[in-house]
Order: structure tokens, then sequence, then C-alpha cells
């Protein structure tokens, strides 16, 4: 790669997505295709949003566009809805929030839980940042405080039970072993970057000088200082975070570069010392896509594990399905100082 710019290399990666556009959602598929439209909002190039435009109109004519609140780590509906302002793609937005917060299983503690299974009480940071922001974005169309405060009372209850105070980094999740209650070890990185997207997005949508607000800024200011600290000299992040004999990893890297320089955009973060954090970290991960477009290092997916050499050990797979979307995100990152709602 002769020169590190970041939307000429995010072209290349564009281009192993855009390769076929009648593709069913998954959430891999869908984190891809947001990708997609964070590039089109840096670039203005409208060849990313007809792209995602197209797979829609795929989806339409299966009878397959539907939210699906299995499957919720991203929202491609409301991704499109903020580009287009086509109100059809949020049309059942509030009552599937209501269905979400009502029908959702909770644990002992009151954290949701994931839905297959509930009997167990699995919980996990990949699920809350999806159903936090969820209820933040329903909170903001309907002017409704319930689902700003379940927004905020989630993060709190999961900080409490999977926050490590020693590192400040956050488990996967609980309850996913043999031992009831017994808490994954280590700190997996592409986790980390859900619980800082879930923080980001959701302050995006939680009324400003609100105590939502405040509360859920105070808990990024924490996590940003405590995340800083374990970006190798190189710019990145590691797949345990904490762990730099494990390998560079570039999903979680590239998720803290757009939500780091999101987070400065929005004047959430300072300049100093987070853009110069986020300027390495992206021109680190420059190095790690191919010419082809394929990105190397990242991790492949992973629910909680019950043993630290799991995560050591996750195999990292040329052109892994969660590299195309956070890797787009990354790129679009310096170019984020517009917010797509008034677009």
């Amino acid at each position: 790669m002769e020169i590190f710019h970041p939307l000429k290399i995010g072209d290349l990666i564009a281009k192993t997505i855009m390769k076929n556009h009648e593709v069913f959602a998954s959430y891999t598929t869908d984190l891809g295709l947001e990708g997609l439209l964070y590039l089109y909002d840096a670039s203005q190039n409208n060849e990313y949003l007809n792209h995602v435009l197209k797979v829609w109109d795929f989806r339409e004519s299966q009878n397959s566009a539907s939210l699906n609140l299995n499957m919720l780590f991203t929202c491609l509906h409301f991704e499109t809805f903020l580009r287009t302002g086509d109100s059809k793609y949020i049309s059942s937005f509030q009552n599937d929030a209501e269905k979400w917060m009502a029908s959702v299983p909770r644990d002992q503690d009151g954290a949701v839980c994931y839905r297959i299974r509930p009997e167990l009480k699995r919980i996990f940071i990949d699920m809350l940042q999806g159903y936090a922001v969820f209820m933040a974005r329903a909170g903001w169309l309907g002017n409704k405080e319930k689902f700003f405060n379940e927004c905020v009372t989630q993060y709190k209850i999961f900080r409490k039970i999977l926050r490590n105070p020693e590192t400040g980094l956050w488990h996967q999740g609980r309850n996913w072993g043999q031992n009831p209650g017994a808490i994954s070890p280590g700190h997996w990185n592409r986790g980390q970057g859900w619980v800082l997207r879930g923080m980001v997005d959701s302050l995006d949508y939680l009324p400003p000088g609100s105590s939502y607000f405040s509360s859920i800024k105070t808990i990024l200011d924490e996590f940003a200082a405590d995340l800083i600290k374990y970006q190798d000299p190189r710019g990145m992040w590691h797949q345990l975070t904490d762990h730099q004999e494990s390998y560079p990893e570039t999903s979680g890297t590239a998720f803290f570069v757009h939500y780091l320089y999101k987070a400065f955009h929005r004047g959430w973060l300072t300049r100093n010392p987070y853009l110069s954090v986020a300027e390495n970290g992206l021109n680190a991960l420059m190095g790690f896509v191919q010419k082809d477009g394929t990105v190397m290092n990242t991790s492949h997916g992973t629910g909680p594990l019950t043993e630290i050499e799991g995560y050591l050990h996750r195999p990292s797979i040329p052109g892994d399905p969660h590299a195309a979307g956070t890797m787009l995100m990354a790129c679009a990152g310096p170019y984020l100082a517009r917010d797509p709602k008034t677009f």
C-alpha cells in the first residue's frame, strides 16, 4: 500500500462488501453495510448509499426486511433512516422498543439477558450496546423518558457487574460456563469496542443537559481514560486488550478509532489526548489492509468464554466478516464532524 489515505483504503474495503447486494440480514453483514453508510457520510460518494438501498430492495422483495430482535447488535433500519429520512425503515421502531423492553429476560440484578435459553440468565456486552442504543433512539423518536432511563440503567448495571476496577476494562459476560455466576476472564478487544460503541451512540440520542446524558458521559470519560492506557506504541490495541503479548487486533482497534473520533467531534472528549490516540490508531490500522481490500488480524467471533486461553488463541482469519464494517467506520472517523441526524 503506497499511500495510507483512509478514504482510498476504505474504498478498497467497500468493494469487498459491494460484490453482491442480494444478501439477507445477519449482524456481520449489516455491520458491513453500516460501515458503508459511514463511508458515505465521509465521502458523499452515492455508490455506497445506493448499494445499501439495493440491499433493502432485495430484502423487501423477499419479505425479509423486518426487524429481528434476536440480532440487534447493529440496526441497519435506523442507520438507513438517518441517511434517507424515509420513515418506512423505522415504521415499527417504537412498537419494537416497547415489545423488546417488556419481553427481554432479565437476571437477578435487572440486567437484560440473551434471548436464547433465557433460563440461563446469560449477559454479555455485545448485546448491551445494541439494546441500550435501541432504547436511546426510541426515546429520541418519541421523547419518552422510560426509554432513556432503560438505556442508562442497563449501562449502570452492566458496569457494576462486568467492569474490572483494576484495569478499567470490561469482561465479556456472566453465566456462560458451567459455574453459575461466573464472569468470563480477561478483556476481549472487540468486546471493549462494543462497550465504547454503546456509550457514544447512546449519547447521540440522550437529551443534552439531562441526568441521563451526564450519567453515560461520566461512564464514557472513565472508560476512555482507562482504554487508552493499553494502546501500543504502533497505535494498536491487542486481542486481549491488556495483554501486549497477544496479537494486535483490528476490529476492536477500529471501533476505538471510530468512536474516539466521534466523541471528539461531538465535543464529548478532549483534543488532548484523544485526537492523537485516534489518529495513531487509524494510521496503524491502514497497514493491516491488503491490496485487494482484505483486512487482516481480526478476531474470529465468540461468545463469552470460560478460559483466558480461549481468547489468547482465538484465530484471526483474513477477511473475517467482522472486519470490513468496523474498518470502514475507522476510515470514516476523521470526517465525522457532521451529525447524520442533520443531513
